[in-house]
């Protein structure tokens, strides 16, 4: 399992992740939209705990089954940031079934450290020039670091410029998740279909 690298196909997850609490919280917090709340949050929180749990498996999987001479401290960069998104995701569809609300105190002070996490993580990677796109990197980082950061006090106000600044950053984060994914898919089979000599 160590040589397993499903990295590709865990920043699409977290880009569809990014995608989906930025529509959500345009639907509910921007546009009003309250129509058929009560199903629209089961639906959408059964997502949520679904794709937290998925990503935490792998982050997990990052975190315990990585750290080796091959990978170096990627397993801290990926894994460690993986296992806060997922913890975070559980928790905001835990809420939503709950509640019916996807924010709480305990999810926004949650992920106002999470993103000072992110944030720090993102900077000390760029600086020490890991992954193949360094500067794409940082801004996949920075990007859900503050939306997460700007969480907390969106808790406590439901401000629209808030609510619009939060799914702007959610929003960058997820394409910039997408591309890197997207330019890892082709050096990730090319590079496992030479380790095991294919042709």
């Amino acid at each position: 399992m160590v040589f397993m690298d499903p990295l590709a196909q865990n920043l699409f997850l977290v880009g569809i992740l990014f995608i989906a609490v930025a529509y959500y919280l345009t639907k509910v917090y921007l546009m009003r939209k309250n129509r058929d709340k009560e199903a629209n949050n089961t639906s959408f929180g059964y997502f949520l705990i679904i794709l937290g749990v998925l990503l935490g498996v792998y982050g997990l999987f990052y975190s315990l089954l990585w750290p080796t001479p091959m990978t170096g401290s990627y397993d801290i960069l990926f894994g460690d940031s993986m296992v806060v998104l997922a913890f975070l995701a559980v928790l905001g569809g835990y809420n939503l079934l709950k509640s019916g609300e996807l924010l709480s105190p305990y999810i926004g002070l949650a992920a106002f450290f999470g993103g000072i996490y992110n944030i720090i993580a993102g900077v000390s990677a760029y600086l020490l020039g890991m992954t193949d796109a360094p500067l794409m990197m940082l801004g996949l980082y920075l990007a859900s670091g503050l939306a997460g950061v700007f969480l907390l006090p969106l808790v406590y106000t439901k401000n629209k410029s808030l609510v619009a600044l939060i799914v702007i950053l959610l929003i960058i984060a997820a394409i910039v998740s997408f591309v890197i994914g997207g330019m890892a898919v082709p050096e990730h089979l090319a590079s496992f279909a030479h380790a095991t000599g294919s042709s």
